[in-house]
């Protein structure tokens, strides 16, 4: 049952980092001049996917279980892809 754990917090983790990611590429890609904007954008979105996806879908739908460890594993990993988005999107425009 642990390792079923370590897994979940494992894809809460990288895929709030990948929305991250995705959704900077795309605002970068429609606004060039702003970088660190488009990151930040990415950063908000995961981290009200991952918060909604708590309360709403496991909380209060009850189809999940309630984790503050998953909101936890979700904010690290949208930490982590704003850090490599604000390296990506900053280096590829040479700011």
């Amino acid at each position: 049952m642990k390792q079923v754990r370590t897994i979940d917090k494992f894809l809460h983790t990288w895929i709030s980092a990948l929305i991250v990611l995705v959704v900077g590429s795309f605002l970068f890609y429609i606004c060039k001049e702003k970088p660190v904007y488009s990151a930040f954008v990415g950063w908000a979105v995961a981290l009200a996917i991952g918060i909604l996806k708590e309360f709403l879908w496991d909380k209060f739908l009850k189809k999940g279980t309630f984790s503050v460890a998953d909101l936890a594993a979700d904010f690290i990993g949208s930490a982590t892809g704003l850090v490599g988005g604000l390296i990506l999107f900053c280096n590829t425009i040479n700011i």
